[in-house]
């Protein structure tokens, strides 16, 4: 079970670091002498930026394990992000509610927006949206 965990955790780094690989080889605007963090919608990894605005980012509710709910954030339509559980809860289960992914993916989006990467989503947080997990 840990390395199915692990394996799955893995594949999601890879393809979120291919994902931003791809993006910054199209029309998104990059520079590598930039600090760690950025105000104004900039979205940093390892020294890279890339403009973030609200119109390229979208999110779509995904069926998830369990009859659970879960999402993916693309920006310029391409994936960014793919959630299939609840973020920073242990465990693989999804959103009871598609509402509830759907309040957690907005909230996400406006994380990236804002500069911080990655996008952590912290049990208070949760809490505050009303989540149920």
């Amino acid at each position: 079970m840990q390395q199915k965990i692990s394996k799955a955790k893995t594949i999601k780094i890879l393809l979120f670091a291919f994902v931003l690989f791809a993006a910054g080889t199209t029309k998104a605007r990059l520079s590598t002498n930039t600090p760690a963090t950025y105000p104004n919608s900039l979205l940093s990894l390892k020294g890279f930026m890339m403009q973030v605005s609200p119109g390229d980012t979208t999110y779509r509710i995904i069926p998830s394990e369990g009859n659970t709910y879960g999402y993916d954030i693309s920006i310029n339509n391409k994936l960014l992000i793919h959630q299939p559980n609840i973020p920073g809860m242990s465990g693989n289960k999804g959103f009871e509610k598609k509402s509830d992914a759907e309040k957690v993916a907005r909230l996400v989006i406006k994380k990236l927006q804002q500069g911080m990467m990655p996008p952590t989503v912290e049990k208070k947080e949760l809490d505050s949206l009303k989540i149920k997990f």
